[in-house]
């Protein structure tokens, strides 16, 4: 992922993030940040989390990918709860970031996230997972970031018609 990324000049990436700044005054994330986007023109940060999904075929398969996603258990958080703490603690360091990064303090900066996979994935489209998904393949090559400023946007809102469901 953030080998394609890369190739636009305009975004400045991070991979496998470990630390944000230098020395005894670095602070170390909750996690990795698997990679990290600058786009100054649109003062926004990306947060994206990158997961190599079995293509689920069969309900089994789409149940178990939800699963793996979602669910957390008493000895450890589903992907989505390990990598919203780390956006939750980007937020609330994005000053150090901003200074690390040789940001712009006086602008307001916009923190986005997201889960990106290797294939498209069916069950995000099924259930809300709490963040949007996408796959290496919606990244748009003829837009100057790709289309994160869409993609890390738009997340999946359930169907509703807003009344009960009854019998003609």
């Amino acid at each position: 992922m953030a080998d394609r990324l890369e190739v636009k000049p305009k975004l400045w990436v991070r991979r496998r993030l470990k630390k944000i700044g230098r020395g005894k005054t670095a602070i170390l994330p909750p996690g990795d940040i698997d990679v990290l986007v600058i786009d100054v023109s649109r003062t926004s940060i990306y947060v994206l989390e990158c997961k190599n999904l079995a293509f689920a075929r069969t309900p089994f398969e789409l149940a178990a990918e939800l699963r793996a996603l979602t669910e957390s258990t008493e000895h450890s958080r589903s992907l989505i709860a390990k990598h919203q703490r780390r956006v939750v603690w980007l937020k609330e360091h994005l000053d150090r970031v901003i200074e690390w990064a040789n940001l712009d303090p006086s602008k307001t900066w916009l923190v986005h996230s997201a889960v990106v996979v290797d294939e498209h994935a069916v069950s995000p489209k099924l259930q809300d997972v709490g963040e949007p998904v996408f796959s290496i393949e919606d990244l748009r090559e003829d837009q100057d970031d790709f289309g994160l400023s869409v993609l890390c946007t738009s997340t999946y809102v359930p169907y509703s018609t807003g009344t009960a469901d009854h019998e003609d």
